[in-house]
């Protein structure tokens, strides 16, 4: 089994306000923290399904890259980024609002 790491937040908001914020242009932007030196190397489509993003994550001295799908809304109140390659075996990213 994977290990896996769990995390929530109670934002206090409706549901349908904070993922229509997550699936604006620039929310991957505003949501990466500053300390991570992530630097976006192509965007392809959107943060509909089947969007792409290609990253260069500065880690030590060295620089990872990264290739995310992002799966889109399944049940509209869900969304799901995957790692196409990158520093993990496997890697997924589950929102649900």
């Amino acid at each position: 089994m994977m290990p896996a790491f769990y995390h929530s937040s109670t934002i206090p908001h409706p549901p349908e306000v904070v993922r229509d914020w997550h699936m604006r242009t620039g929310a991957f932007e505003r949501l990466v923290p500053p300390w991570m030196k992530t630097r976006i190397l192509s965007w392809q489509g959107d943060t509909s399904s089947g969007g792409r993003i290609r990253l260069a994550v500065r880690r030590g001295p060295g620089v990872l890259k990264w290739e995310l799908e992002h799966t889109g809304l399944e049940g509209k109140m869900e969304s799901r980024d995957r790692q196409l390659s990158g520093p993990f075996g496997a890697w997924s990213h589950v929102h649900r609002f």
